[in-house]
């Protein structure tokens, strides 16, 4: 959460926050301001333009480029098969070459990083690059190129984050497969990937001979819960449970103390903290304030203030309790081969079905209009050459 949930999803931002800025510019003003019609599909389409940026970047096309609509339309097409040859590929390591998945995972997760890192910088939001969801990636990729080969306590801990927390957002947050946008699809694979990355090791095992990595574990699709190197212990979750307290507190240094003169002069950038507590619609967030005004810790109309000592105890908390309820089922699915591919495809679904309800319900419209808002220059010139011929025909 702060972590490993908040980070990976700004896209939903991503799967809330884009659409709730999508859904919010697309409706109508009040009929006392009479925008003209140009600035009001300016402002339908504002959070498209940082995207363009990320155009820039990969296709090396120019500002003017990537203004023109044929140019856009062509670009999300390519990005829309890129997105969905992505997920065709990870199937494909998953299901055809589950012991060589690790490499996938390792080719791709630089990528994605690296894109977040320069859309992040671009739009205020690079605090969200401490939160939990990073860390643990980090750890994975440790772990999967320098961990010693005996080393089964790392592994059991990632794999509790990362059937736990981390995954767990796909759905709390809203991630969404929405395959011609880089930023929702690299937030979805943040949030499901070490899931992925963690059933192959665990099921398959890794065939590396240049790597250094744990052995594969039995052959046994179904490892008997009361073996004692096939299930999770009570040491596992004591580590897992360090293991975040560290991160939460690496964190509150880093934001509290050594930044907190920086954040303080720049509201305008986002921390998970600051997210939680200014949006309106996030579940969480109202879950944990109806529970502390029913407990008294909050009045019954006091709200949240990401400044206060209070706010930042509460949120804290709620995130402790987040981390360590998410973990209750990786138990039983690091003993069930069936049970953990069902519940991969039920968080898969989630994200297929935040996606369908992002195309259907803000897409359609957002889109119209910012093809819109990309040919009002166009016609204008157009017009202003149209008008010039004119006059010279007349001279």
């Amino acid at each position: 959460m702060a972590g490993g949930a908040i980070g990976g999803n700004v896209g939903a931002k991503k799967g809330g926050a884009t659409d709730n800025a999508s859904n919010m510019s697309i409706a109508h003003p009040p009929p006392a301001t009479k925008p003209s019609a140009h600035a009001a599909l300016k402002e339908k389409v504002k959070i498209h333009h940082v995207k363009h940026f990320l155009d820039k970047i990969i296709w090396g096309l120019e500002d003017q480029a990537i203004k023109d609509p044929y140019y856009v339309k062509f670009l999300d097409k390519t990005q829309f098969t890129m997105g969905v040859l992505g997920v065709m590929l990870t199937h494909y390591f998953v299901v055809a070459q589950p012991t060589q998945f690790w490499m996938w995972y390792l080719v791709c997760t630089p990528v994605v990083v690296a894109l977040r890192i320069m859309y992040f910088k671009r739009v205020g939001w690079q605090y969200f690059l401490l939160d939990f969801c990073y860390f643990v990636t980090f750890l994975s990729i440790v772990h999967v190129t320098l961990a010693p080969s005996d080393d089964r306590r790392l592994f059991r801990v990632l794999f509790i984050y990362a059937n736990g927390p981390l995954v767990w957002a796909v759905v709390l947050w809203r991630n969404s497969l929405v395959f011609h946008d880089i930023d929702r699809m690299s937030g979805v694979f943040i949030h499901i990937m070490p899931c992925l990355l963690y059933y192959c090791v665990h099921w398959h095992g890794c065939s590396s001979s240049s790597m250094l990595l744990h052995p594969p574990p039995s052959v046994n699709y179904f490892l008997p819960p009361s073996h004692p190197q096939d299930s999770l212990d009570r040491v596992d979750f004591a580590y897992a449970i360090i293991g975040y307290l560290i991160w939460q507190v690496l964190y509150f240094v880093k934001t509290e103390v050594v930044d907190r003169a920086a954040l303080d002069a720049r509201p305008d950038l986002l921390t998970s903290l600051r997210w939680l507590t200014t949006d309106r619609k996030n579940g969480f967030s109202l879950l944990v304030l109806g529970l502390c005004r029913y407990g008294g810790i909050m009045g019954p109309t006091e709200a949240y203030d990401p400044r206060t000592t209070k706010t930042k105890a509460i949120f804290v908390a709620a995130q402790l309790v987040y981390t360590v309820v998410t973990f209750a089922p990786t138990p039983l699915l690091f003993t069930s081969h069936f049970l953990h591919c069902m519940y991969i495809q039920l968080i898969f679904v989630a994200a297929v079905h935040n996606g369908a309800s992002y195309y259907f319900e803000v897409f359609a419209k957002l889109y119209h209009h910012k093809l819109l808002l990309l040919q009002v220059p166009t016609a204008a010139a157009a017009a202003s050459t149209s008008s010039k011929g004119d006059y010279t025909d007349d001279m």
